[in-house]
């Protein structure tokens, strides 16, 4: 399963240390856990508007996503100023992070 994930941010480290990588590249991927990878599909580094960065989650089978969750909220706690998933925005709350993604792949399952 696919999830995407928009991050609009004012840290103009942030891409760099969720991708661990000082040289990030669309199309670049990074293991979260086992089953789960995060590629990176799109950033602009822009001052004025912030900085979008667009990932997609790949999802195995056999993923917890409170884990996932907690990673994403830690990341992201105090460094983005917005979070989409999917096309629902969130608040940087690891509940509500946790709350959606779950309904996300819940939704995908009963498909």
């Amino acid at each position: 399963m696919n999830i995407q994930i928009e991050i609009v941010t004012t840290d103009n480290v942030l891409l760099y240390d969720i991708m661990g990588s000082r040289k990030p590249h669309s199309g670049m991927t990074m293991d979260i856990v086992p089953d789960v990878t995060l590629r990176l599909d799109q950033y602009i580094l822009n001052e004025v508007i912030g900085f979008p960065i667009i990932f997609t989650l790949l999802i195995g089978d056999r993923t917890t996503m409170s884990i996932v969750s907690a990673w994403l909220y830690d990341k992201l706690n105090g460094r983005a100023t917005k979070l989409q998933i999917g096309q629902t925005h969130v608040q940087i709350d690891k509940e509500e992070i946790t709350r959606l993604l779950n309904e996300k792949i819940n939704r995908s399952t009963k498909q």
